[in-house]
């Protein structure tokens, strides 16, 4: 009867540890195909079912390679069952009827890939008036290709496969040969220079006269960055081990893309591993991570971030995590273990000393259900232990967490006032900001720790809080300041973002409390927008100011000012001398969407995951990357572009200004030549 609800159980005829469900319902009855799979091979069972379900027959196992079933229908509301295999490079679909075990059709396809495992099927069977039946299916793999299949022929096929990107690497390309064949010639003497300078220019004029009239070998155009370094590969890193090199200077063309392996779980982490200028083969190095099918483990690879070639791979059992480890010379990559020990990966050229340095000078945090915990390492760097533990109250919940960049360049330390005095900032190397949520109360938490000892160095509670289950948190740490964004309630109802910045004292002094608390300084501004994420832009001294990265709801990418977001913007609407020094502006409650801050400008992005931010060879300028179902990149300069001319600089006023002054020289020289002698007959 419609609107009753009943519980049926099945029994399948033997144990599996995968399974699936298609249903199609009728006026007649409801048929059902369960499929199951083991480490053998996948099978299904259909079923009808009423009040109770009756197995009606099972497809037998299939184990040449990966396969899905589900049901389709004709014109007439007849139910099949369809079964596609794929091997290789093939695929064969095979039909049934719903209601009897007999295969009614056979058909064989060549695809132009070599598929991944399947992740869904839609089909539709038609009869023909030979009385055959035709039948497609739309096909998608786990690796993100989807496919039209029509009996026996491959219609069209398309990836998708970046719309699965869980991270994002950016990577400098390696410099010129010619530019550090220059950099040598100026440390030789003259005549070794011009013999240098010879023989390169030479040979580029050969090589120039030979690629005439003939086209360049796929993959020979080595990849190298432009003079300010805005070219720059972002190597998108998806599902089920896929990536991709998008070249940020030909508007993310693909310059390589690469599968790594099939039998691989979910995606972990990614990291830069080493830079062109670090190793002797001028080749950026990038490392990922992911679990292995059953979790009990992962394997990492050592990926050529120029070409996609693999130079290392691994697999840890039992491996539960990885962190990256700065050192002196190539980064290095910890694999941790369950059994709280860690596998270093390092290189030729990492000397063992300094990555156990800077292993026993790593902060390590990790989540539990009502706990962050924070871990040391042992003298040897081996070996992790529990060294402190942030315990959640019993009503609250984890809704938020942030952890500081621990290589992040701090180029001040200090930020002078109006009146020339300094606020010296509360600059630690491993900050995390926690945000913790009781539904009880209605509360948010906001709770900024010291990675490396689990001090509480501020807290500030909000009421009247919205559900993170339709409204969710998101919070972002750097250098001294902690910025979140939440629901409230009242008194205003609607998107706020709360800024605290730490400082080691008041005017001129470091850490004046007793208990060595730092000075918070903190203000709310509402923000009515939903987002999809928080980030911040970067740079490579850290000279420009980081602003905030804003991923709106509605696909679009907005920045706002850290000036607009400064905690000691005057109340009053006046503002004094000493303001006006520091450039402080009067505290407005409401924050807007700058139109001309929105970077995506009229270009949605859809599907918003996160965003990664590289700094260029100009302390001014970064490139921030947004990956979701979209990517998006692009430049930004958050303190203007203070390192280049502006694009409407005249220069062929500049130009006319050398001229005059060249031909005031010529001119005047002889005149100043003569006054000279006449003053030294004279004299």
């Amino acid at each position: 009867m419609l609107g009753t609800r009943a519980a049926v159980k099945l029994k399948p005829g033997k144990a599996f540890k995968q399974a699936s469900a298609h249903l199609h319902n009728s006026l007649e009855r409801s048929t059902m195909v369960l499929q199951l799979s083991d480490d053998i091979g996948s099978w299904a069972e259909i079923y009808r079912l009423d009040t109770s379900a009756t197995n009606l027959y099972s497809l037998p196992v299939e184990s040449s390679g990966p396969s899905i079933t589900t049901l389709a229908l004709d014109d007439k509301q007849s139910a099949f069952v369809v079964r596609v295999t794929t091997k290789d490079d093939s695929a064969s679909i095979k039909i049934w009827s719903a209601h009897d075990s007999k295969e009614l059709a056979h058909k064989r396809i060549t695809l132009n890939y070599t598929s991944f495992l399947l992740d869904w099927a839609v089909a539709e069977v038609s009869s023909e008036s030979n009385g055959e039946l035709a039948v497609r299916v739309m096909l998608s793999t786990t690796d993100g290709f989807f496919s039209m299949l029509r009996d026996d022929i491959l219609e069209w096929q398309r990836d998708e496969g970046l719309a699965y990107t869980k991270d994002v690497v950016i990577v400098q390309l390696p410099e010129p040969v010619f530019a550090k064949s220059v950099f040598f010639e100026s440390s030789k003497d003259v005549l070794s220079n011009f013999i240098s300078r010879l023989g390169r220019h030479t040979a580029t004029f050969f090589s120039k006269i030979q690629a005439k009239g003939a086209k360049s070998e796929a993959g020979s155009d080595v990849p190298y960055r432009d003079h300010f370094g805005f070219r720059q590969f972002a190597i998108a890193v998806a599902d089920r081990g896929r990536l991709w090199a998008l070249d940020s200077a030909k508007g993310g063309m693909v310059a390589w893309t690469t599968s790594m392996s099939t039998q691989v779980g979910a995606f972990r982490s990614a990291w830069l591993l080493e830079t062109s200028a670090e190793n002797d083969q001028n080749v950026p190095v990038i490392g990922v991570m992911y679990d292995l099918p059953r979790k009990d483990g992962v394997v990492v690879w050592k990926v050529n971030a120029l070409t996609g070639q693999r130079l290392f791979e691994k697999t840890y059992a039992g491996g539960k995590g990885g962190v990256q480890i700065a050192s002196k010379g190539p980064r290095t990559l910890g694999v941790l273990a369950a059994n709280d020990s860690m596998t270093v990966l390092a290189t030729a050229a990492t000397n063992l000393t300094d990555i156990t340095n800077s292993i026993k000078a790593l902060a390590l945090v990790t989540l539990e259900s009502k706990a962050v915990v924070g871990y040391g390492f042992s003298a040897s760097g081996l070996n992790k232990f529990e060294t402190w533990r942030f315990e959640l109250p019993e009503a609250e919940v984890l809704v938020g967490h942030a952890l500081q960049n621990q290589y992040q360049p701090i180029a001040s330390v200090g930020r002078v006032l109006g009146d020339r005095g300094v606020l010296y900032k509360f600059v630690r190397r491993a900050m995390n900001a926690v945000l913790t949520f009781n539904e009880e109360t209605q509360e948010l938490t906001a709770t900024v720790l010291d990675a490396f000892t689990g001090s509480v160095l501020h807290q500030l509670t909000h009421a009247n809080v919205g559900s993170p289950r339709s409204h969710p948190f998101h919070v972002v740490i750097s250098e001294n300041w902690v910025a979140y964004h939440y629901w409230t309630d009242r008194p205003t109802k609607g998107y706020q973002i709360t800024i605290t910045e730490l400082y080691e004292g008041s005017r001129n002094s470091r850490l004046e409390s007793a208990d060595g608390l730092p000075l918070a300084l903190s203000k709310s501004f509402a923000y009515n927008y939903p987002i999809s994420f928080l980030s911040v832009t970067d740079s490579g001294q850290g000279i420009t100011s980081r602003d905030l990265i804003v991923g709106l709801a509605d696909g679009h990418v907005t920045t706002i000012s850290r000036k607009l977001l400064d905690p000691r913007r005057p109340l009053s609407g006046k503002v004094t001398t000493a303001d006006k020094e520091e450039m402080l502006v009067p505290y407005d409650p409401v924050l807007v969407v700058d139109p001309k801050q929105v970077l995506s400008h009229t270009y949605p992005v859809y599907g918003m995951r996160g965003a990664t931010v590289a700094s260029t060879l100009l302390e001014s300028t970064a490139l921030i990357c947004v990956y979701g179902l979209d990517i998006f990149l692009t430049r930004v300069s958050p303190s203007m572009a203070f390192d280049t001319l502006s694009p409407s600089f005249s220069k062929a006023q500049i130009i006319l200004s050398v001229v005059l002054l060249f031909v005031a020289i010529v001119v005047t020289r002889p005149m100043a030549q003569s006054q000279q002698l006449k003053r030294r007959w004279i004299g």
